[in-house]
């Protein structure tokens, strides 16, 4: 049956990069939007994606490409926007080294197509450093708070599969487990936030318990340096679990679907860490991304989100002097 969600379009801003392509055929295969708009600046490979995606056999879908913002005007309004745009960089090119250069471009590209996704339910950023990203986009745009986030959710699925295996428990047991603060390795791996069957995760530690915070803090640096291991493996950045939890994003904000639940990084409006881009206990649903302003961490995890706070405040600030960013 090839019924889809939405007939809403869905752009893709870098199209032909990894992440973009498996996007757009992952969009196809689970049927969420029949209609997709492709941006880039390679017409040729465009036109072959455009042709490979005609050729899934997956009827109805249209598919328009675009090589300037501008084209967007002949076009229905714009739905769900995915960011995924970043300067070359090699393997080991860490996210502080990108926050310049991609601050620049990514700054340029959500200033041209400011004017033509006003519309957006949603636009979720995976260009890294995806926190400062996700700010420069929210704040070039004009686009309201609960309307723009960027992906922090692979490293709350990490940290549920390696806790699931290190307590010996179905993975399934840990939907109250999660990362908060930064998508690097400045990241909260939570503890007293995290809780396994309605149980503190902090109250399962202990001798004669199985699980000692030693264990735990393995189970953390396997948390936060997961990513250069499926680099190491695989030879490439990781691009089609980031592809499979953004559409699960975007999927959220249509009536009749599961709110998704796993933190997302956005402008925090939270007292404690005003006015960066940062993953908080939040939900996405129809009306957009929404996190916790009354949640209130404790101990290590307090000490860990102020860490992560500051640091991504020195982000911003860096941002703000290269001019790709107004004052907050």
């Amino acid at each position: 049956m090839n019924r889809f969600l939405t007939s809403a379009p869905f752009l893709i801003i870098g199209a032909t990069g990894h992440i973009g392509s498996a996007l757009a055929f992952m969009s196809v295969a689970m049927r969420f939007s029949s209609h997709l708009i492709l941006f880039g600046r390679d017409e040729k490979k465009l036109l072959g994606m455009r042709e490979e995606l005609y050729e899934c056999g997956v009827y109805p879908i249209q598919v328009d490409i675009i090589t300037e913002p501008e084209q967007l005007t002949t076009l229905p309004p714009v739905a769900f926007v995915a960011y995924t745009v970043s300067v070359p960089f090699r393997k080991e090119t860490t996210r502080e080294e990108l926050l310049l250069s991609n601050g620049e471009l990514t700054a340029r590209l959500a200033t041209a197509f400011a004017p033509y996704i006003q519309s957006t339910k949603l636009l979720v950023c995976v260009s890294n450093p995806a926190d400062a990203m996700g700010l420069v986009l929210q704040q070039q745009t004009g686009l309201a708070p609960e309307k723009v986030c960027s992906l922090s959710a692979l490293d709350t699925t990490r940290y549920r599969k390696h806790l699931s295996r290190a307590l010996h428990i179905p993975l399934e047991e840990t939907g109250e487990v999660y990362t908060l603060g930064s998508h690097d390795d400045k990241m909260v791996v939570a503890f007293e936030g995290s809780r396994v069957r309605g149980i503190p995760l902090s109250h399962l530690v202990g001798e004669g318990r199985g699980f000692s915070y030693e264990d735990f803090e393995s189970v953390e640096d396997i948390v936060v340096r997961g990513g250069r291991f499926i680099i190491r493996h695989r030879g490439y950045m990781a691009f089609e679990s980031p592809a499979l939890l953004m559409l699960e994003m975007f999927k959220a904000t249509l009536q009749g679907q599961k709110p998704f639940t796993i933190p997302a990084s956005r402008l925090s409006e939270h007292p404690l860490f005003p006015n960066v881009f940062m993953a908080l206990p939040s939900c996405i649903d129809t009306k957009g991304v929404h996190q916790n302003r009354e949640y209130a961490p404790e101990g290590r995890d307090l000490e860990k989100l102020t860490i992560s706070y500051n640091w991504l405040k020195d982000q911003r600030e860096e941002l703000i002097r290269a001019g790709y960013l107004n004052s907050l």
